[in-house]
């Protein structure tokens, strides 16, 4: 229901947008789960929204 599951996020699925989401974090932290991913993309998924208007 908050999008925190296991499996990834519809949204994610968009190369595009998934590709926003990995430059928003540190080196790291880019090689992830989909349920990290998730977690990561409501962190900063208004940031990401923000850079497509």
């Amino acid at each position: 229901m908050n999008g925190i599951e296991n499996e990834l996020r519809k949204e994610l699925q968009d190369s595009a947008i998934k590709e926003k989401l990995l430059n928003c974090l540190p080196e790291n932290k880019k090689d992830c789960s989909d349920f990290e991913l998730n977690c990561y993309y409501i962190m900063f998924g208004k940031k990401i929204r923000m850079k497509d208007e």
